[in-house]
């Protein structure tokens, strides 16, 4: 797994992953309309992904919100092991 900086060209990924953590996980309870703007704004002061085998699998940022610092996280569910069936 490898953890990077985050690009812009991510942002598709970021609000894939955010929508299917939401469905899957519940997680945030509240998701805006907008997800690309809510991962961007205002510009975090750091933002990182993680990449496993080529995909796009979490997502972390640390916005600056007055003197304090808030963070948006999600990680891609668990996929189930494959089966094999006879």
């Amino acid at each position: 797994m490898q953890v990077r900086p985050r690009r812009d060209d991510d942002l598709g990924e970021c609000v894939r992953l955010a929508r299917l953590v939401h469905e899957t996980d519940r997680y945030p309870a509240y998701l805006p309309g907008d997800l690309e703007s809510f991962l961007v704004s205002p510009r975090p002061d750091s933002a990182w992904v993680a990449v496993h085998d080529g995909e796009l699998v979490g997502h972390v940022a640390l916005h600056r919100r007055s003197s304090e610092l808030d963070e948006i996280v999600f990680v891609a569910p668990a996929r189930p092991e494959p089966t094999v069936s006879f």
